[in-house]
């Protein structure tokens, strides 16, 4: 099963999260916003309310253990 990690779940990063999950793969769903991770905590295999932006975060919740990582950040 492929590892993916969807950072940032506005309106593409949350399409893109829950597509992904309807294929099969192994979503991680990453975002700040607490709605958003409601939002896709049924769609994804894990969901995580944190920054994005913050390097050390990420490696502590293995983001770097995926097979593909995706970021969808505006800002």
């Amino acid at each position: 099963m492929t590892r993916i990690a969807v950072i940032g779940l506005g309106s593409f990063g949350m399409a893109l999260a829950r597509a992904l999950d309807r294929l099969g793969a192994h979503v991680t769903a990453v975002d700040n916003v607490l709605a958003h991770i409601e939002a896709i905590r049924d769609d994804a295999h894990t969901a995580i309310r944190m920054d994005g932006r913050d390097r050390a975060a990420l490696m502590e919740q293995g983001i770097h253990r995926v097979d593909i990582a995706v970021v969808c950040m505006g800002e």
